[in-house]
């Protein structure tokens, strides 16, 4: 595609450049970008008090969509939005007690309803958070974690000391 049709992408994840949210936000945007036609911009959702905040932010900055890492912490500001949105499920949603929470657990059913599409690393993820939170008409996609992108690229994380802590 010409450079003028690049596409401007949102990844709502948390701060921090050593979490597993972060280091996923990382690997997700490397390969987007790689694909050619799309730009990513990284925000954290502790950035944003409302979803009116994001919604702003995302209109000044013309982002097309969004792809949002937790589904509670990203989808409480994605869910009043009128641009297409992504949630990446984590661990949070399937080994945390949300559920046990009744605003948490309407929060997150209200998100997935609402997602044009949810990533699931596992089938048995997918399975459990339709358990913990109920049937939803989103899309799941089942994509395991550390697959390479087309590229071949491998984007290991760091810890705190600077140790690779994973691919």
């Amino acid at each position: 595609r010409r450079k003028d049709r690049m596409r401007l992408v949102a990844v709502l994840t948390k701060e921090g450049a050593t979490n597993g949210n972060a280091c996923l936000a990382g690997r997700i945007t490397k390969h987007l970008e790689s694909i050619g036609d799309v730009k990513c911009v990284v925000l954290s959702h502790s950035s944003f008090a409302t979803p009116r905040q994001l919604k702003e932010t995302l209109t000044q900055l013309g982002v097309c969509g969004v792809l949002g890492i937790h589904a509670y912490r990203s989808g409480r500001l994605l869910q009043e939005l009128d641009i297409p949105f992504v949630i990446v499920l984590g661990g949070t949603e399937v080994h945390s007690e949300f559920f046990l929470d009744l605003q948490r657990r309407r929060t997150i059913s209200s998100v997935l309803n609402s997602a044009s599409a949810c990533v699931a690393f596992a089938p048995w993820m997918r399975d459990v958070v339709e358990e913990k939170y109920g049937p939803t008409s989103v899309m799941y996609h089942i994509i395991p974690q550390g697959v390479c992108g087309s590229s071949g690229a491998v984007f290991p994380c760091a810890s705190q000391d600077g140790q690779s802590i994973g691919t």
